[in-house]
């Protein structure tokens, strides 16, 4: 009977820990693309690992005898390097009121996870050693495709840790705008993209979200802003070789990476989450109108139908910047869309 309720917990587990993964980790806050959190990546891909063991071994293994030692030799390394994350999560970056409160329900949920197992796991370590192999029913197939899912996001942390740690060192040597268009970039704009250090705009943005299943999207990516006007700051925070975007609205906020695009062509790339878009800038005599060139989910291209539907713009009128961007998905519509203005403010402290 404890089998089956350790099951029903670490279920759970998989479930709460894949929610913070995608809303927190990837949407939110933008890790996989921020160089100072190459360290927690790692030791996320860590731990995904530790998983990988975990829930095939729950799905159709019993580990008897000595090997159940090793099994829990496993076990311990984990809740190791997850002590060791929460030391690096605290050193590096402010954790958002969700994600901290997450984490607790995943340490007390695991907690109960090994309560329930650690009694089965000594059942199992005197038997005669070796590898049985179970059949758990839906169980069996459930923990597959969480082991599956953990082998899918422990390999994008990996590379993205490894990545953003060697690209910590090598700062662009001017903002991605200014790279990308040079002399064709509006002198009307320049003063929002060009500086040195950390850049912050403050201003104001009317925010539009679409209908029932385009608000639930953005809430389970930790999008989930009221509609209307609403103030609005962006910081603009060199990272490596190119530049952290953080918008921080009234009632939401969230975190996008630029980087340089193909040299020469006008184009940047912007990171989101596990998207990447390959978006091509062109500028007028005080405006440049971004267009969406292609689409990438987890490094796989997304075909053109499938793809967002983006219009984005930012212009100077009446001696002020303004910008307006609408994003949509095919089949759902509009997803949001938020248009405002934007001043350069002094910079303080970046978030």
């Amino acid at each position: 009977m404890s089998i089956e309720a350790a099951l029903a917990v670490l279920g759970i587990q998989g479930v709460l820990g894949a929610y913070d993964n995608i809303r927190n980790h990837e949407f939110r806050e933008g890790l996989p693309h921020r160089s100072s959190q190459g360290s927690e990546l790692v030791l996320h891909a860590a731990r995904e690992g530790f998983y990988l063991v975990l829930f095939p071994t729950m799905a159709w293994l019993e580990w008897r005898g000595w090997c159940a030692w090793l099994l829990g030799a496993v076990i311990l390394a984990e809740i190791g390097v997850t002590c060791r994350d929460f030391v690096e999560e605290d050193r590096t970056r402010r954790l958002s009121a969700n994600e901290r409160v997450l984490h607790t329900v995943l340490t007390l949920n695991y907690g109960a996870f090994l309560a329930l197992f650690l009694p089965e796991l000594v059942q199992w370590s005197v038997a005669p050693a070796g590898l049985a192999f179970v059949d758990r029913g839906i169980w069996s197939w459930l923990m597959t495709v969480y082991a599956l899912g953990v082998l899918v996001f422990g390999i994008r942390e990996l590379r993205a840790g490894l990545r953003m740690r060697r690209g910590a060192g090598s700062p662009i040597p001017a903002p991605p705008h200014l790279i990308a268009l040079g002399p064709a970039l509006p002198d009307a704009l320049r003063r929002l993209h060009e500086g040195p250090g950390p850049r912050r705009a403050t201003g104001s943005a009317v925010v539009r979200t679409g209908g029932s299943l385009s608000r639930l999207l953005l809430r389970c990516m930790g999008l989930g802003m009221a509609d209307g006007r609403q103030s609005l700051c962006v910081v603009f925070e060199p990272d490596g070789g190119g530049e952290l975007w953080h918008r921080d609205f009234g009632t939401g906020r969230f975190t996008s990476r630029i980087d340089v695009g193909v040299p020469g062509e006008g184009t940047i790339a912007e990171r989101f989450g596990p998207f990447s878009f390959d978006i091509v800038l062109a500028p007028s005599s005080d405006s440049i109108a971004w267009t969406l060139r292609k689409s990438r989910l987890l490094g796989l291209p997304v075909p053109a139908l499938l793809a967002p539907r983006v219009v984005a713009r930012e212009w100077m009128e009446a001696g002020q910047y303004r910008m307006s961007v609408e994003i949509g998905l095919p089949g759902l519509g509009h997803l949001l869309s938020y248009a405002g203005t934007l001043e350069r403010a002094t910079m303080h402290q970046a978030p």
